[in-house]
């Protein structure tokens, strides 16, 4: 782990290009920056979301991902705040995504507030579909929404 000192105007700068970094914000408060990327490529064919016509996918070019990066604020060994940011390769987070996600969370994390939970989605049309009926979908050989959903929220 690295030290730095940063005043905290440099702080929005520095947010992206550090991670698992620890920086000293003054005397005694110390942020603490992580982060992780996981593959939430599905083993099955998806169809694929953002066009007119239903799209199944038939080979992987580039995983699907989701990447977090908490924050967390300390004097000493107490936990002042904390904050979590988590992009995936969906289309967007709509309710089919946001209620596994968030039960997952909750069982996993009890402690965890969620409104320090922020979501952001980077918008890819190259990623599952997420929504039933959204699209007419072969019921064999393909995984459909909902599992995908909890797929990815596991």
């Amino acid at each position: 782990m690295r030290i730095c000192r940063l005043p905290l105007l440099s702080f929005a700068c520095v947010l992206s290009l550090v991670a698992g970094t620890t920086l000293s914000l003054g005397s005694s408060n110390t942020l603490f920056i992580g982060s992780a990327t996981i593959d939430i490529t599905p083993s099955k064919p998806i169809a694929l979301a953002g066009q007119f016509n239903t799209r199944i996918s038939r080979s992987v070019e580039n995983p699907i991902t989701a990447t977090a990066v908490a924050i967390e604020t300390r004097d000493g060994d107490r936990m002042l705040d904390y904050a979590v940011f988590l992009s995936c390769d969906i289309v967007s987070f709509g309710q089919t995504v946001l209620k596994p996600l968030q039960d997952k969370l909750k069982k996993k994390l009890p402690t965890l507030d969620p409104r320090k939970v922020m979501l952001t989605a980077t918008h890819t049309h190259t990623s599952a579909v997420l929504e039933e009926g959204a699209y007419v979908i072969p019921k064999e050989g393909v995984m459909q929404p909902e599992a995908y959903c909890g797929f990815a929220a596991e």
